[in-house]
């Protein structure tokens, strides 16, 4: 899951889908869905060109430019600040985000901006602060709810991130992001018709919404559509906006229909894409294990649980390919691992067994059955 751009009146990223790798729609879309000041072609329109295309080098190039001669544009900080949090570098994204409050204070949209970072940083109560002054400021009550659901969602919090996101769209009916929130909490509680139903709302508000077509597809995936899944992840990549999630989901759906080549192809960009990303090598090495390929997939999946120590799933398809291998003592360990994070992994269990027994079968030195 995934969010959408934080849209407010007057705010440059009214015309942004801005995906983040969390859940939702982030950044800043207006209750009225007004857009940013026509008025100002170049080089804003440029700027904002590049950064809703995905080119965060040369957003940041034209923003440097803008502040070589206007060094107090709390704007062109933010947006500098909103690209480098796409290419995950926080720390300087803090720096511009400060820097726009430091030259204006009274700029809310830079507030809700940080509270994005402390969000990712699970600083959940600073993200409120900076939320509550951005309201002070003139952040509109849509607005508001919305990005306050945004934090408890990420805390874990399902009650208090409905209960916000609702409260959005009770301010403004029209405001799509708080529809894909809503989505977006119902798919993690389990409820995928009304994830679905919340979802196709906020889609037919607003068609470039990648974040509501993302999670419509995942619901789908989730519930074995995968037809209907392939359609949304295809429409939000050749809409041009899609993070890596999108891509390596769209990479596992072809995995499962047979199109093993197509699948390594969306799973590589993904890893491309985001080379950090535990679930992309994760997906990837699903398909290196379909394809045969051992060597490549527990290359993939130690990667994914380098990244991600706690993937149960991770460590039983690595014991899959070690036993695919022979290596039944590496097989054994990764199954048992898969067991001591998440204890009623059946599957885990069972291959537990069957590893165990063909040790013991083979006269494997230190190997009891159960």
């Amino acid at each position: 899951m995934y969010a959408c751009p934080i849209l407010r009146s007057g705010s440059r990223g009214a015309i942004i889908v801005l995906l983040v790798p969390l859940l939702l729609v982030s950044g800043t879309v207006s209750c009225n869905g007004s857009g940013r000041n026509e008025e100002k072609q170049d080089p804003w329109d440029i700027a904002w060109e590049k950064y809703s295309g995905n080119d965060y080098e040369q957003t940041i190039a034209i923003c440097d430019r803008i502040l070589e001669d206007e060094p107090n544009n709390a704007e062109a900080y933010a947006l500098r600040g909103r690209a480098r949090v796409e290419q995950r570098d926080l720390a300087r994204a803090l720096e511009d985000f400060n820097r726009a409050i430091e030259v204006d204070p009274q700029y809310p949209d830079a507030y809700c901006d940080r509270a994005i970072i402390y969000r990712r940083q699970g600083e959940f109560e600073l993200a409120i602060s900076e939320i509550n002054r951005a309201r002070e400021l003139g952040l509109d009550d849509c607005s508001y709810y919305y990005s306050v659901g945004l934090v408890y969602h990420d805390s874990g919090d399902l009650n208090l991130a409905f209960e916000n996101y609702f409260k959005s769209m009770e301010a403004d009916p029209g405001y799509y992001p708080a529809y894909s929130g809503i989505g977006a909490a119902y798919w993690d509680s389990g409820d995928y018709e009304l994830a679905v139903e919340y979802c196709t709302t906020a889609i037919e508000m607003n068609p470039y919404c990648d974040a509501a077509r993302y999670n419509r597809g995942l619901t789908y995936e989730t519930l074995g559509d995968y037809d209907l899944a392939m359609a949304d992840y295809d429409t939000a990549i050749d809409q041009g906006t899609a993070i890596n999630k999108v891509y390596y989901h769209r990479g596992n759906v072809n995995r499962i229909m047979g199109k093993l080549d197509l699948a390594l192809e969306d799973c590589s960009k993904a890893v491309e894409m985001q080379p950090d990303s535990g679930l992309a090598y994760y997906y990837r090495g699903l398909v290196y294990l379909d394809l045969g390929n051992y060597h490549l997939a527990i290359a993939d999946l130690t990667t994914a649980i380098d990244l991600y120590a706690d993937l149960a799933d991770a460590y039983y398809h690595r014991g899959e390919a070690s036993l695919e291998m022979g290596n039944l003592d590496l097989a054994i360990a990764d199954f048992e691992k898969a067991l001591e994070i998440q204890p009623d992994y059946e599957s885990a269990r069972s291959a537990l067994d069957r590893a165990r027994q063909l040790a013991a079968d083979r006269g494997y030195p230190d190997i009891s059955l159960p």
